[in-house]
């Protein structure tokens, strides 16, 4: 049986940042940020991390 789990992040960039930490390798992560240049910052950023 499948369990469905959802949590309520308020925070744009808390939620970007828990949806990437729990999204498997290579995966799609869909956002709709209202803060677009924050969220490309994160995804950048860690995007650097992933590749050393």
């Amino acid at each position: 049986m499948l369990t469905n789990k959802y949590i309520t992040i308020l925070d744009e960039a808390e939620a970007l940042t828990a949806a990437l930490d729990s999204a498997p390798q290579s995966s799609l992560v869909v956002v709709f940020p209202d803060k677009v240049d924050s969220a490309i910052a994160i995804i950048e950023s860690r995007k650097s991390k992933m590749s050393l």
